[in-house]
């Protein structure tokens, strides 16, 4: 029988007094069993409580003697006739009923005063849960009924195979597509995503309320569809988020694992119908917050859902669905017993039974490892989120509660599991002394090796890409693209000497400008030579020759003009080096009567005839290692720095790709005001000033890193993430720095 109360100990019938041996209980005649098919487990119910127990044959056997006329030891008795179970034993026998005395599955034994009644177990339940679990706290409100003519409707064709099969075969399909556009444009729905900010981050919490509220109804509508009541209906607050939950206790009364599954699967099939919804509104629309709302509701409720819901190693829907599937009831239980039973054999100590088990211990330790691991993973990375999103927000005292609930959590699950382990280790029977010294002095060494050992220590800040020696390549007229020489557009390539040409740029009007200039010098030299001829003969001829002589002079100056205009029409290299394009964000037409955006660069080969304005910004032409990034720091940051600093650098534009930089230079004072480049990016808190500018909430430094091998697929203003490699320090010290710098001394 699973439960989790402390025994006592005998070693055979003999040691027992005459009253222990004749002591009667009676199992109480109102409980009602269960048995689960395919299996020798029974559950049975308690009526008052509303508690399921669960049982193997021969406890369910033990129970059904217990008729309040048998005394312990004929139980006894007769069970070594009816049983060959290799732990049968009066001491079995004794803390069996022990446990059923203490569940309140047996009356008193006549002789014994109490004053103790069978009470329903959801008394207190609110602060029983605030305690088991601060992180998921239970609020009961009603128990639903599930005799609703519109529950029953909608239950019957949601669940029927038509409606599966529809689902099945939709949601592969459109799962497919939208996976396929996120991850082939990421870069514009990063874009989009920073565009979500202020009071649209509330419409995004409301939207992940009300799909965990559905995720609730699905178990409801489950528990209609099989007819089985549903106990209760509460609030949850879940990591302090308020949603709906569903109690489904009363599967247990399922005699079908494949039944009990389902209730426990009827969540995550409701979010997947969430999550089909989603991804058609993201392939019918374009850009805006719509789009990367409808984005994120596929992606919450496809892969958000299987990681979380679905995995088994959480006491979430997953857990319960592979424990009904695999017929161990109590999963989790029999694997920390297995373990706890395991680790007490490793000391020397009594092996454990495989008949208390539902599956062998070679599967249960493992599960109960990996369960243990991932939850303290989990925490871990909810710390570690919160720590880069609300310490820099100011928000440390919010931190601190999130960690103390956090931290009251695995206090009392680990304080339960270090008193089932010290029950197991002073049992009558011995461990070896030699092997729990070993035991302790390992786990000393992991506790010194984990809170004083240092540790790698690492800081990320946002930045953006600057140019050092580089040349501005501008449009010098109102013209079109007539050539392009491929290296100057094709990431990596380079030129290697000056003087080569890079672009050919042409202008209509300039050109015939330049004929009719050049057919003006032709008639004006014609009538020159003509008019010397004639001068001997005219005077009046002869007089106009310096005049036309001046205008002759004029055109070819003004030709000449024209020409120096055409030749700046052919960007040239102004040395070996690099062409880089300006790239950004280019309307390329609309969409659904949406703009539609690309990521691009605003020069490719396919750009003949192309049309620029006169000073537009064409590229920059870099000579040697002219990129530098600017990253902006905070002022803990900018204290643990120096020039020999090991730096990482990762672009947007490339999120597979780093390089290594060098600190150049470091701040002293605080930026005066925000540059634009990071203006919008998520990972600052920005607001307005009397100037209109904007400034961050905290105090942030410049500083400029030279980046030894510059990235060819990254153009001037392109963000990034820099890393910075900051002393190492031991866990001790981290929480000593926290303290220190969140409670400051008024």
């Amino acid at each position: 029988m699973d439960t989790n109360v402390a025994m006592t100990h005998a070693a055979n019938p003999d040691d027992h007094s005459s009253k222990a041996r004749s002591v009667i209980f009676r199992l109480r005649p109102d409980i009602q069993w269960i048995h689960y098919q395919d299996t020798q487990r029974w559950v049975a119910l308690d009526p008052i409580t509303n508690a399921f127990y669960y049982f193997n044959a021969l406890e369910y056997q033990t129970a059904l003697l217990l008729d309040g006329k048998h005394s312990l030891l004929e139980v006894f008795e007769l069970l070594q006739r009816k049983s060959l179970h290799s732990k049968l034993s009066f001491t079995w026998i004794e803390k069996f009923a022990e446990k059923l005395f203490r569940t309140q599955l047996v009356e008193m034994p006549p002789g014994i005063p109490t004053n103790r009644l069978p009470t329903s177990s959801s008394n207190g339940s609110f602060f029983k849960s605030l305690l088991v679990n601060p992180l998921s706290i239970r609020i009961p409100l009603f128990r639903p009924s599930i005799d609703f003519y519109w529950a029953k409707l909608f239950a019957r064709c949601v669940f029927s195979p038509l409606a599966i099969s529809i689902l099945a075969v939709f949601l592969i399909a459109v799962s497919y597509l939208v996976a396929s556009q996120l991850l082939s444009r990421p870069r514009e729905l990063l874009y989009d995503v920073s565009k979500i900010q202020g009071d649209r981050w509330l419409a995004l919490a409301a939207l992940l309320v009300a799909i965990k509220s559905i995720h609730e109804l699905g178990h409801y509508l489950a528990c209609v569809h099989l007819k089985i009541q549903c106990a209760e209906v509460g609030a949850l607050l879940l990591c302090f988020t308020p949603c709906l939950y569903c109690d489904t206790t009363e599967s247990w009364r399922l005699s079908s694992r494949w039944q009990r599954a389902w209730i426990a699967a009827a969540g995550i099939y409701f979010e997947f119908w969430i999550a089909l919804v989603g991804g058609l509104i993201f392939l019918n629309t374009q850009s805006g917050l719509i789009h990367v709302l409808a984005g994120g509701i596929w992606l919450m409720c496809t892969l958000g859902t299987l990681v979380l819901n679905a995995n088994p190693l959480f006491r979430y829907d997953g857990y319960f669905i592979l424990s009904d599937l695999m017929k161990a009831p109590n999963l989790g239980i029999q694997a920390s017993r297995a373990l706890r039973q395991s680790f007490v054999a490793a000391l020397g100590g009594p092996k454990p039974d495989p008949m208390d088990y539902d599956l062998p211990l070679s599967w249960l330790v493992p599960f109960a490892l990996l369960s243990m691991v991932y939850r303290y993973m989990v925490f871990g990375s909810i710390i570690f989120f919160l720590w880069h999103f609300l310490i820099p927000a100011g928000l440390g005292l919010y931190f601190l509660a999130i960690i103390a609930a956090i931290s009251i959590g695995i206090l009392k699950t680990t304080t339960a599991q270090i008193h089932s382990l010290a029950a197991e280790l002073v049992a009558p029977e011995p461990i070896s002394p030699f092997r729990f010294i070993a035991m302790i002095l390992t786990a000393v060494a992991l506790v010194v090796g984990v809170c004083f050992v240092p540790l790698p220590n690492r800081t990320v800040h946002r930045g953006y890409i600057e140019y050092t020696q580089a040349t501005a390549v501008y449009a010098p007229e109102e013209s079109t693209v007539e050539s392009i020489r491929p290296q100057i557009v094709l990431p990596g390539d380079s030129v290697s000497k000056s003087g080569e040409l890079l672009l050919q740029l042409d202008n209509a009007d300039l050109r015939l400008e330049r004929l009719n200039q050049e057919h003006q010098c032709q008639q004006l030299s014609s009538r020159i030579e003509v008019y010397k001829q004639a001068a001997s003969s005219d005077e009046t001829l002869a007089a106009e020759i310096p005049t036309l002589e001046q205008m002759l002079s004029e055109a070819l100056a003004k030709r000449k003009l024209i020409d120096d205009r055409l030749e700046k029409l052919r960007i040239l290299s102004p040395g070996p080096g690099r062409f880089t394009p300006k790239t950004g964000w280019i309307s390329t037409g609309f969409q659904q009567g949406q703009p539609k955006k690309d990521w691009q660069s605003v020069l490719t080969l396919a750009d003949y005839h192309k049309r620029f304005h006169r000073g537009d910004l064409i590229g920059w032409f870099l000579q040697g290692s002219s990129q530098e990034v600017v990253a902006m720091v905070s002022a803990e940051t900018i204290r643990s720095i120096n020039f020999e600093t090991p730096v990482l650098v990762a672009c947007d534009s490339n999120p597979g790709g780093s390089f290594c930089a060098k600190i150049t230079h470091l701040s002293n004072d605080p930026i005066a005001f925000f540059p634009n480049e990071l203006s919008g990016d998520p990972m600052f808190v920005l607001q307005r000033d009397e100037r209109g500018l904007l400034q961050s909430e905290t105090p942030l430094y410049r500083v400029r890193i030279q980046i030894h091998k510059s990235d060819p697929t990254t153009g001037r203003g392109a963000l990034c993430s820099v890393r910075f490699e900051l002393p190492r320090l031991t866990l001790v010290q981290r929480f000593r720095k926290f303290i220190t710098s969140q409670f400051k001394p008024i």
